[in-house]
């Protein structure tokens, strides 16, 4: 409360200050020492870069912090969608077993020919479904890194011919022709069945998201001490933006979220296929890439080691295969596999 004067105005207590209410005076001072552990001041000079350092480091990490949240966000929307687009992918081919299979069982069939429509319809979205599972299954198993290939000098004619007739129902049914241009000597060092699995995610890819009526040619030839592998198609390419991002999982361009095919049916893609292609390629010491086709549309290209060349890194590779049966090709080396759909 009140002090006496001399206290007050003592100069080795600092300023005072002193409030009055109702007669009572209330005056108060810091001393100096106490003062420095109270007023807030300037860094000293030796410690400012480490503050500046400090402060900097922070800053990266709440950077940080906030692009892996992004990312998280992002994988997230993506793995929706990918539920999503899974859901309708398995539910189409279904419907049609189902509504086929009914028909055969209550013999509702007309003809000779009807049954056989129906019974071919059943195996076609079969395979999709099977193509779809085996997709779904590599993913999973290159997630946990469990997926064992056994590379081995491969013909790759033979095998992407054979590709090439079993995806032919499904071209004719998206009113696609289908083609290929093989080189009878090209000869990879691959797990045949991996191969197969990259040929069909290709052709799938090329068809589901290309307009009724266009080319996709299944193509293979030698490059170097180098094979490679190719699809071309008819469509609206792929923009140069794009190129290095779809092949990560679960992308999908706008432009196919929204898009619609034969009959009206919207595009549908489970968004894996192409990850699935580039993880398979990459384990065989191959690389994938996209470039404009020769005639526009876009091109997928897998290249592989060649016979010659060594095979990756703790492959096994068993004796190669005995003969092969060449591709007949016709003109510049293509051969059409499947007709436009009437």
């Amino acid at each position: 409360l009140a002090h006496s004067a001399a206290w007050a105005h003592d100069p080795a207590r600092g300023p005072l200050a002193a409030h009055e209410v109702g007669g009572l005076t209330l005056r108060a001072a810091l001393t100096p020492a106490a003062a420095r552990r109270v007023v807030v001041r300037a860094p000293e000079r030796a410690r400012l870069p480490l503050l500046v350092g400090f402060l900097s480091l922070t800053a990266a990490l709440a950077a940080v912090a906030m692009a892996q949240l992004r990312r998280a966000q992002e994988l997230a929307r993506l793995r929706a969608d990918f539920t999503s687009s899974v859901s309708h992918e398995l539910r189409t081919p279904l419907a049609q077993i189902l509504l086929f299979g009914e028909t055969l069982a209550l013999d509702r069939v007309r003809s000779p020919a009807e049954r056989r429509a129906a019974a071919e319809t059943i195996v076609q979205e079969a395979r999709r479904l099977l193509r779809l599972v085996e997709n779904v299954l590599h993913f999973a198993q290159a997630e946990r890194g469990a997926v064992e290939l056994e590379p081995r000098p491969t013909p790759l004619a033979p095998l992407l011919a054979s590709v090439a007739a079993a995806f032919a129902p499904l071209a004719e049914s998206a009113r696609v022709r289908l083609a290929t241009a093989l080189d009878a000597d090209a000869t990879a060092v691959a797990d045949p069945p991996a191969l197969r699995q990259i040929a069909l995610n290709l052709l799938d890819n090329a068809v589901k998201y290309g307009p009724p009526g266009q080319l996709v040619t299944l193509g293979a030839s030698a490059a170097g001490p180098a094979v490679r592998v190719w699809v071309e198609d008819g469509g609206p390419g792929v923009p140069e933006p794009d190129r290095e991002r779809i092949w990560d999982p679960f992308v999908r361009l706008v432009r196919d979220r929204n898009a619609y095919g034969v009959g009206g049916q919207a595009r549908t893609g489970s968004g894996i296929g192409l990850s699935v292609v580039r993880g398979l390629t990459t384990r065989m010491g191959g690389r994938a890439w996209v470039e404009p086709g020769a005639a526009g549309g876009a091109r997928f290209v897998v290249e592989l080691p060649g016979a010659a060349s060594e095979a990756p890194t703790g492959c096994r590779l068993p004796a190669p295969s005995s003969g092969h049966t060449p591709v007949e090709n016709e003109g510049a080396g293509s051969r059409e596999a499947g007709t436009t759909a009437g």
